[in-house]
């Protein structure tokens, strides 16, 4: 509980200065957060460390290093770099779920068709439908739509991971907040930034990163 407390307030302190000073201000509190998540996980891995537990340490500092280019480089160049980090972070985690055994059966009895097919795959492409589609720029189509069906590809794919219950549900709780994330990023870039979609956005993400990091942890517990 004291870690997840110290998540807390360097997010509560990020959003903060976020809203008084600006984005850059705030981003060492991001480093902060994410930093201490990394820490976390590799402190009770150490000992056993393996090539999924790499992996996961590489695709969580991607989190940190992501933002960067929206700071130091143009509007569109900068957007379009970390959208491609975070691609390249979400690779890592499919390679991490393959790596631990998950593959996609439809047919699975634990795993129905009708259960991954509303929340993994017709709910993120019905937001692309009504949100992206209607965008006059078929760059933004074209980048959303390839960040959509890996986005997809990953959501389907962590239904399967072969982790204990516990490991399970904190992936299940993962990919969920992955999704709110995402929804309210794209709004957010490319529609309307109102009020709080910041704070959204990056509650959404931390939860995410958090949720990701016990499910990591907890997944071969008996």
């Amino acid at each position: 509980m004291l870690k997840v407390g110290l998540i807390t307030v360097l997010l509560a302190i990020e959003l903060t200065i976020y809203y008084i000073f600006g984005g850059l201000a705030s981003y060492p509190f991001r480093v902060l957060g994410y930093g201490f998540l990394i820490f976390w996980y590799y402190s009770i891995r150490k000992n056993s460390i393996n090539l999924t537990d790499k992996l996961f340490l590489i695709t969580s500092s991607f989190a940190i290093i992501s933002p960067i280019p929206a700071y130091i480089l143009a509007p569109i160049i900068g957007n379009l770099t970390e959208f491609f980090l975070i691609m390249i972070g979400h690779v890592f985690i499919i390679l991490i779920f393959r790596i631990e055994g998950s593959k996609i059966k439809f047919f699975d009895k634990q795993n129905t068709f009708v259960t991954i097919l509303i929340p993994y795959i017709l709910m993120p492409f019905a937001f692309f439908v009504a949100v992206i589609l209607p965008i006059k720029s078929l760059l933004v189509v074209f980048v959303t739509g390839i960040y959509l069906l890996e986005m997809v590809y990953l959501l389907v794919l962590s239904a399967f991971v072969p982790f204990s219950e516990k490991g399970k549900l904190y992936i299940s709780l993962s990919m969920l907040f992955l999704v709110l994330a995402s929804g309210a990023n794209a709004y957010r870039t490319y529609i309307t930034d109102f009020g709080f979609n910041y704070g959204v956005v990056r509650v959404s993400t931390s939860l995410f990163r958090l949720f990701l990091l016990l499910g990591m942890l907890y997944r071969n517990e008996k």
